[in-house]
């Protein structure tokens, strides 16, 4: 075991990563729709719109996940939670592998983009990877106290 993967899954990594190494070469038009995707940094409610734009005519996978993305602002509102404060951004992504789907971060002006005050996301793979015997749909998050405190008291710590 090295972590918790197996030297055949390693090795099954590398391979992967050979093969890719190896693969041809992105079409430009599907690199410029990738960078363009990336290039989206939005108020939450204005990305739908801004998705279909960059897209010629949306598919059904797409127009799935925009369905389920204005879903999941729609919970977040009745929530009492102030969209004018959600921000959006194509290039954002957790840096953990076993993220599987949505992820966040929660930010405050008084500790800036830096030092969230929490962060999370969904990991539906997670537990099957480790030796469960079926994939757990799962979210989590964690909070950083310490910063909360500090967010709490203006930003002092």
């Amino acid at each position: 075991m090295i972590g918790a993967r197996s030297l055949s899954e390693v090795t099954e990594g590398l391979v992967s990563i050979a093969a890719d190494a190896k693969a041809k070469p992105l079409r430009q038009a599907t690199v410029d729709l990738i960078n363009g995707y990336l290039g989206i940094e939005a108020r939450a409610e204005e990305v739908t719109d801004k998705v279909r734009k960059l897209l010629d005519r949306p598919e059904d996978r797409v127009d799935a996940a925009l369905a389920a993305y204005e879903r999941r602002l729609g919970f977040l509102k009745d929530s009492g939670v102030d969209m004018s404060d959600v921000a959006f951004s194509g290039e954002f992504g957790r840096n953990f592998a076993y993220y599987t789907g949505f992820v966040f971060e929660v930010v405050t002006p008084s500790l800036g983009p830096a030092s969230p005050v929490a962060g999370g996301g969904r990991y539906d793979g997670l537990l099957e990877a480790v030796g469960a015997g079926c994939k757990v749909p799962a979210v989590g998050g964690a909070i950083h106290t310490e910063r909360l405190l500090a967010a709490v008291r203006g930003g002092r710590s």
